[in-house]
């Protein structure tokens, strides 16, 4: 998706600091950390262990809260939100991809997906046809009633998609979406965040993988808690564009 410079900024952090421990043993995760995603991009997110990737995705995804600095999304500050306000962000607005799928084992591919609606805000009228229609929408017609050891990883991690867009958010926030999988996989998994990222989701993924970071319109890399470099991705990859 070409980025939209009139888009409002969704996602904006202001020197966050995270600190972990105290005295001897404290540790800066991420030092003054500031930066802005508009609606709409797709932004990936690089760096080597260490670098305070996980640790911004938490914070971003509002797992976690900063030691000091400001995390904004849409405009609402996020220290100024209760635990209650925070956990509805969390099932309404933000949809959450893992590099390990997460999914319940004894459970089949619809089954897991409609999991997240029993504690959505708004209700559904036909919330079986709406979750059918999800995995379709990500190449699973035929998985629905598929428990996970009978599928493979690509399509594990496909149910984990559509689980992650139940509740329709508006923002989608992948660790290592591709870290458990082959090539070929892993090009199917981008290539259905793109089209998402197509149809205006605004995506942040966490990779260590300059191949898969070449989908997205934008790479920031982080290196020791700190923005070492945020710049547009001129050699974007051209299945990412389509």
């Amino acid at each position: 998706m070409a980025e939209d410079k009139s888009a409002e900024t969704i996602i904006r952090t202001t020197d966050l600091v995270k600190k972990y421990g105290e005295g001897k043993a404290e540790f800066k995760a991420l030092k003054s950390v500031s930066i802005a995603i508009r609606q709409g991009e797709f932004v990936a997110v690089m760096g080597p262990s260490g670098s305070g990737k996980s640790t911004l995705m938490n914070l971003i995804g509002c797992l976690d809260t900063p030691t000091s600095g400001r995390y904004s999304l849409a405009g609402r500050a996020a220290e100024t939100m209760t635990q209650d306000e925070l956990a509805d962000i969390r099932s309404d607005e933000i949809g959450f991809v893992f590099q390990q799928f997460n999914l319940l084992p004894r459970t089949s591919a619809l089954e897991n997906v409609m999991m997240p609606l029993s504690y959505a805000h708004r209700k559904r009228d036909n919330p079986r046809e709406w979750c059918e229609g999800l995995l379709r929408s990500v190449g699973l017609a035929e998985r629905i009633g598929s428990l996970p050891n009978e599928m493979s990883g690509g399509e594990q991690q496909r149910v984990a998609i559509a689980r992650a867009l139940v509740n329709d958010p508006g923002i989608l926030l992948a660790d290592e979406p591709t870290g458990a999988l082959d090539s070929k996989s892993g090009d199917e998994i981008m290539g259905i965040f793109s089209r998402l990222n197509k149809d205006g989701r605004t995506i942040v993924m966490i990779t260590h993988e300059q191949y898969i970071a070449e989908y997205a319109g934008r790479i920031i890399h982080l290196k020791d808690g700190r923005v070492e470099s945020d710049e547009p991705n001129g050699d974007r990859h051209s299945r990412g564009r389509q």
